[in-house]
């Protein structure tokens, strides 16, 4: 069974997308099989640069009789991992669809994981969204921490913590990654023509420069994916399941090279 991989922010502008398009991407790197389910039709953009995967859209709702849309990414996850872009304001109705359905006891007899990358900008209203989602599902749902570094440094992010004591505590009991910069230029440009990044670093539209910032973009980012441990590997080297070990907390966190997410 597969692991479903939860990216969300609750609110717009943490990089939610773009991080779930580099998972994307880093799952085509390493030749890990999944699917991509894309819930946030309003702005779908992680599909418009993905549509030539095993992708497919899911809705979440309040409306009661239509809680049964959300089953698309539980039922791909029979067969290989799950990638799930989470729209702005999903909670409660995600939330109505995990507990309307028993969703993490079924998951728990059939051996499908959950994780949910939590976009945090180091705004107040994003610290405490994600305070929020782990308060409800932190005991059940591995949480990672996804410092954007657009709005806040590593230095700055050390002062966040240190004010905070209930984030603190958090972050001192799961994994925490950095979500490096990605420039401006090359981001923009990438949007624009909806490329996937490996299309991107084989087109005669990016210069060599460019190509080489969009690569060093990708290693800092697969660096901290791979600091998360959330992902590690079964005897025949393919995608296994999902571990909740926090990542080292007493040595600083190190910036990546790479300067991102909006």
């Amino acid at each position: 069974m597969g692991t479903i991989h939860l990216c969300d922010s609750e609110k717009g502008g943490a990089g939610k997308s773009l991080w779930c398009r580099v998972l994307c991407q880093y799952f085509i790197d390493e030749g890990k099989e999944f699917k991509l389910v894309e819930c946030d039709r309003s702005n779908a953009d992680v599909i418009a640069h993905y549509n030539d995967i095993d992708a497919e859209f899911a809705v979440f709702s309040e409306d009661r009789r239509r809680y049964a849309e959300g089953d698309t990414l539980f039922n791909a996850a029979t067969s290989k991992d799950v990638i799930v872009n989470l729209p702005a304001q999903v909670r409660i109705p995600f939330d109505n669809w995990l507990e309307q359905g028993d969703i993490l006891s079924i998951a728990l007899d059939v051996d499908i994981q959950f994780v949910k990358w939590f976009l945090v900008t180091g705004g107040v209203d994003s610290i405490e969204l994600f305070k929020d989602s782990f308060r409800k599902w932190g005991k059940q749902i591995p949480h990672v921490m996804v410092k954007n570094l657009y709005m806040a440094n590593s230095d700055e992010w050390q002062g966040i913590l240190e004010d905070d004591q209930e984030l603190r505590e958090i972050h001192s009991k799961i994994p925490s990654v950095l979500f490096p910069r990605f420039p401006f230029g090359e981001r923009n440009k990438v949007d624009r023509l909806r490329m996937r990044f490996d299309e991107a670093l084989s087109s005669a539209e990016f210069p060599l420069i460019s190509q080489s910032r969009i690569k060093r973009f990708l290693n800092g980012c697969y660096g901290e994916i791979e600091k998360s441990k959330i992902f590690k590997e079964d005897k025949k080297g393919t995608s296994a399941s999902a571990s909740s070990s926090p990542s080292q907390k007493n040595e600083k966190e190190q910036e990546p090279e790479e300067v991102t997410a909006g």
